[in-house]
Formats: C-alpha cells, sequence, structure tokens
C-alpha cells in the first residue's frame, strides 16, 4: 500500500511537466541544406536544445530555451534534435535529409555547335547540384586556348593552359555555369560552320571544366 501511495504521489508531482509537443516542419527535406523550423512547448519552466550534427544556429553544445518558442535551423543531413526540459524526460525530434550535403570537385563537360560562320562557338550551361556546399577555390579547362566561365554572375577567364587569370571569387560552387571562346580561338573553331546560304551547323569542340571547392568546416 505504502509503495502505490509513492508511485501515486510521483504521478501527481510530475502531472503537467516535461515537453508538451516538439515539433519539425518539415519533417522530412530532399536536399542539404534546407530550413527547417522547429517549435516546442514545455509544460512549465524551461529547458535546453541540441542537435547531433553541425546546423545553423550551432545546437552543440547545447543551448538553453524558453518554455515556449520556436527557432529556423539549417540542415545538412539527417539530424536528431533533443529538447530537455528541467527534472523530466528528454524528447527527441529526428529531420530527415534525403540527400545531404556534399563538398566535392565537380567536373563539367561542355558540348555545342557552331551555327553560323563568322561568330563563335554556342555551348549548353552545366549544373552543380545544390546540396554541394563547396566555396570555388579554382577552376582548370581541357581546352588549349582561352575560355571564358561565366558563374553566378561572376565571369572568371582561363588561359591557354586551363588556369584563371587572376583571383578566383569566393562564391557558391552550386549552380549553373556557362562557357564561352573569345576571340580568335572561336572565330577559327567555327570557320567551317555554314554561311548566309545556310547549311548544317558544325559541332564545336567539346570543353571539360573541373570544378574545385573548398570545404569549409562547420
Amino acid at each position: 500500500m505504502r509503495k502505490l501511495i509513492c508511485v501515486a504521489a510521483l504521478a501527481l508531482a510530475c502531472l503537467g511537466c516535461g515537453v508538451k509537443y516538439f515539433r519539425a516542419q518539415p519533417p522530412n527535406v530532399g536536399t542539404g541544406p534546407s530550413k527547417v523550423k522547429l517549435d516546442w512547448r514545455f509544460w512549465n519552466g524551461d529547458g535546453e536544445l541540441s542537435a547531433n550534427k553541425p546546423v545553423i544556429p550551432p545546437l552543440d553544445p547545447k543551448i538553453p530555451v524558453n518554455q515556449q518558442d520556436s527557432l529556423d535551423v539549417v540542415v545538412c543531413e539527417t539530424t536528431v534534435f533533443t529538447l530537455e526540459p528541467r527534472y523530466a524526460p528528454e524528447r527527441k525530434l529526428t529531420v530527415n535529409v534525403a540527400q545531404p550535403c556534399s563538398c566535392k570537385q565537380a567536373t563539367l563537360n561542355f558540348t555545342g555547335d557552331c551555327p553560323a560562320a563568322g561568330q563563335g562557338p554556342t555551348y549548353g550551361p552545366q549544373s552543380i547540384p545544390l546540396n554541394n556546399v563547396g566555396i570555388l577555390k579554382s577552376l582548370q579547362g581541357s581546352a588549349d586556348f582561352p575560355i571564358i566561365v561565366e558563374h553566378l554572375g561572376a565571369q572568371i577567364h582561363l588561359d591557354a593552359a586551363g588556369v584563371p587569370i587572376g583571383a578566383v571569387p569566393p562564391i557558391p560552387v552550386a549552380g549553373e555555369y556557362k562557357i564561352t571562346v573569345p576571340g580568335q580561338a572561336g572565330l577559327q573553331m567555327c570557320k567551317d560552320a555554314p554561311g548566309p546560304t545556310g547549311g548544317d551547323p558544325v559541332t564545336a569542340l567539346p570543353i571539360q571544366v573541373i570544378v574545385i571547392p573548398e570545404c569549409l568546416k562547420p
């Protein structure tokens, strides 16, 4: 009987304590980095919030949180968040990321054609997925003549050795890339293209560009 009374007393003492709710919106995302909104409420008091993976803003070490609040976080991979109330069991919440962030070198293969004589070749764009979160460090081109690489509004000139001329802007590697072959090199490549009387376009020389990122530590 005494044991039952003690259990009942503890149950009454804990009634209305701990975590009332702890949610993520959305709980599942396609690719990192993605923004997720966490919101929570304790029955009473405050607590602490932490994450088992690097997120923005950082949650390792854990941070103090109010009784009821929300927080926008950016996740790069599947992450388990832990909400710890005072003097009550913790609550865990998993946000799933289908395609985690990466930071790796990428090779872009450009193909195009020469629509007409007297002008340079036209190449189709190439892209690097958004989950590649590296910062552009350098480029290496395969062409033995100068080309211009366009990315996120920046124009990066490569010399005949495929090396950047001047500093490379520290911009994200993800996104669309375009190339042009300026000057005499482009005209020479397209010298056999059709003239004003028409004809079939001439295939341009394939060009490869290697994108070299710098990977920032969280």
